[in-house]
């Protein structure tokens, strides 16, 4: 943890210096990611002392907000693919989950940015399924 605390401390003192918008925004995207690796990690010690299903903690999340929140941070990674991310989800979609299911997201997303061709895009659709949701992200590559 403490190599991104170090590297969290440095991207606070850029940007508080930083005049270019389009700079402040790769930097508050380093800054969300580094918070988001401390996540990560955090949640991966606690899930190597689970024991049963029971001890994880659930949240009462809004899916759409967490898959909005990954595709702005993935998009500079795209748009220097030479590709866009197209999120069709609008409405809520409200979920109990973990919170690493904003890393799945991540995870999924990069993935197709790896993997699809150069200039195609990727879509994110959600499904209200009834008791659950449904989320599809194409990303137009080989099967």
């Amino acid at each position: 943890m403490n190599p991104l605390n170090v590297a969290s401390g440095y991207v606070e003192l850029f940007l508080e210096d930083e005049t270019n918008h389009q700079k402040k925004s790769y930097l508050e995207t380093i800054k969300r990611n580094l918070v988001k690796g401390m996540e990560l990690i955090d949640n991966a010690m606690k899930f190597s002392k689970l024991e049963t299903m029971s001890y994880i903690e659930f949240d009462d999340l809004d899916l759409k907000i967490v898959i909005e929140e990954a595709v702005a941070n993935l998009t500079p990674l795209a748009v220097s693919a030479g590709m866009i991310i197209e999120n069709k989800i609008k409405g809520s979609m409200p979920a109990r989950a973990n919170k690493i299911i904003e890393d799945v997201f991540m995870n999924v997303i990069s993935n197709a940015i790896k993997y699809a061709p150069e200039g195609k895009k990727i879509v994110v659709e959600g499904k209200d399924r009834g008791k659950s949701w449904s989320v599809r992200i194409k990303d137009f590559g080989e099967e």
